[in-house]
């Protein structure tokens, strides 16, 4: 309990300083990982451990997580051969990487790491016949290779290594195993993450964040700031991998994001966390051997955060584990008449809170995806009509007004009525959700101004977004397109020029002889085509200033 309540004080402090507290509060619509639903995790770990009071009431929340993985394991298969449930389509970037219904790959391979530890669990108290926990062993952990998570393998395996370390015949070697395991995820850093583009990305994410932490480095910046912070820090090269208009809003790193979003007393709680389960891992006795499936499973958990993020479904798995740690901790011991009706009162609240709460968020949704379809169907009234709604309904989010706003550009003034806002209004609530820290919500700002054909206006936004932005080159290029749509292509020019001159090289190397080079030239025209929009653009400014010769060399390089 104390160090919940220490976790607790964290939130509330790192959210209270945060540079943007009503988004540390609320959270991002993206992420929706803020003060409310960490506080939510909270709840459900401390309503859970009141919760398990004896053995069987234990067993009843295995059994249900694990047969939830069991079912999310069967429908990952469906995907593999293409049939979808619950999405019309395959997503092509996981390039056919199973996710069930979790919507990564990632996240799929992170939460079936409790399921795979239950059913070792369950062979242990031979809960179900050995043929069908056999059975659904292989789709748990076949499930499991194929999402492809290369975190969540390399946790797997290392979990497996501290669970042999303290079995009692090889206890003698647990140093030497637990020198092993630590070999092991180094050879991983060094050999395998260099060959691989996604840790390639991370690495060069977790050299940019780094320079964030002298800002607030004792409390953090507060909950969901990284996307408003890193782009100060943002490095160019990080497109020869990623879009070079992919800016990051996670670490991919659960210390590094801890230590960011909390600071070093939120990294210090998290540290005493894992100490923790290693020294309750060290000293359970062998007659409460079973028991360790709990702390291993959690360990693998952590480890796979170290290359990740918890998104809900495994957080709410790591929640659970911990209250199924404090409860075998205190040997399920019955509470108090005291404790069962402050956990009643609590449970209450907690509940009616979260109602409301996932009431609001289903309400907006259902709002906004009907102004989705009306995008899609080129019908104004019922784009315009979804979105008044969803803001209406949920004003805590700066995503719905943003697209509200983005929107409003397209929609005629019969429509305005719909709207109890402008568009540049919208866009100003953006940023102050964002604690006017969010370089994207100036961009936004300047490219409705542009549009209203007020150039100066709109460069001044641009300059604001400069500022929290510096090593963006899409700034450029916006700034670029304001100075040639106001008669200035030599401005114009020195924009785009500067561009080309903060993105990699690659752009260069279509004439390539060897195979990689042309293949990487290949990868980066595919995912960035702003890259050809700004060849073609520089060509014609070229050509209309009077030098063919510069206008021949950009255009040659567009496909």
């Amino acid at each position: 309990m104390l160090v919940a309540g220490l976790w607790l004080m964290s939130l509330i402090i790192s959210t209270m300083l945060s540079i943007a507290p009503e988004r540390s509060l609320w959270g991002s619509y993206e992420r929706v990982q803020g003060f409310i639903t960490m506080a939510a995790y909270l709840s459900h770990w401390f309503l859970l451990q009141q919760y398990l009071t004896s053995e069987k009431k234990y067993a009843k929340v295995l059994k249900v997580i694990f047969w939830v993985g069991v079912i999310a394991a069967c429908y990952s298969f469906f995907q593999k051969i293409d049939i979808y449930l619950f999405s019309g389509e395959e997503n092509p970037a996981f390039v056919g990487r199973v996710f069930s219904s979790l919507g990564q790959p990632n996240f799929l391979g992170q939460f079936l790491l409790f399921p795979i530890w239950i059913s070792y669990y369950f062979f242990q108290k031979k809960t179900y016949p050995k043929y069908l926990l056999a059975i659904t062993s292989v789709i748990l952990l076949s499930s499991f290779v194929l999402t492809e998570n290369r975190a969540s393998w390399l946790a797997f395996v290392i979990s497996v290594g501290f669970l042999v370390a303290h079995e009692h015949k090889l206890k003698k070697f647990k140093y030497l195993i637990i020198g092993l395991l630590i070999a092991l995820f180094t050879a991983f850093i060094v050999f395998i993450a260099p060959t691989t583009r996604s840790l390639q990305t991370r690495f060069f994410l977790w050299q940019s964040l780094v320079q964030v932490i002298p800002a607030n480095p004792i409390f953090g910046n507060g909950l969901e700031t990284i996307a408003l912070t890193y782009p100060r820090f943002h490095n160019p090269s990080i497109a020869k991998y990623e879009s070079i208009n992919s800016l990051a809003d996670n670490a991919h790193n659960m210390p590094l994001e801890i230590l960011l979003t909390q600071g070093i007393f939120g990294l210090v709680i998290l540290g005493a966390v894992i100490y923790g389960i290693f020294k309750i891992v060290s000293r359970t006795k062998e007659k409460q051997k079973e028991i360790q499936f709990v702390y291993i499973a959690l360990l693998a958990s952590f480890t796979t955060c170290f290359f990740s993020f918890p998104a809900t479904s495994d957080a709410l798995m790591a929640y659970t584990f911990l209250a199924l740690m404090a409860s075998h901790a205190k040997s399920t011991k019955a509470s108090s008449t005291v404790s069962k009706i402050i956990a009643l009162t609590f449970g209450l609240v907690t509940v009616t809170a979260l109602a409301y709460f996932s009431t609001t968020l289903i309400r907006s949704d259902m709002a906004l995806s009907g102004a989705i379809d009306g995008m899609a169907n080129k019908n104004t009234s019922q784009t315009a009509k979804g979105l008044a709604e969803a803001i209406k309904i949920n004003p805590h989010q700066s995503t719905i007004s943003t697209l509200a706003a983005l929107s409003y550009m397209n929609i005629p003034e019969s429509a305005d009525q719909l709207f109890s806002s402008t568009a540049l209004e919208l866009f100003k609530q953006s940023v102050e959700f964002n604690g006017s820290k969010y370089y994207q919500d100036y961009l936004n700002i300047g490219q409705w101004l542009e549009s209203q054909k007020r150039y100066d206006e709109a460069l001044d936004y641009y300059n604001e977004a400069q500022k929290l932005a510096p090593q963006v080159p899409l700034i450029q290029f916006l700034k670029a397109k304001v100075y040639a749509e106001s008669n200035n292509p030599q401005k114009a020019i020195t924009h785009l020029e500067t561009f080309f001159t903060m993105i990699p090289d690659t752009w260069e190397k279509n004439n390539a002889e060897d195979f990689k080079t042309k293949e990487e030239h290949r990868i980066f025209m595919k995912t960035n085509p702003i890259i050809q929009e700004a060849l073609l653009f520089t060509a014609s400014l070229y050509k209309q200033s009077g030098d063919p010769q510069k206008a021949e060399y950009y255009s040659s390089f567009a496909q």
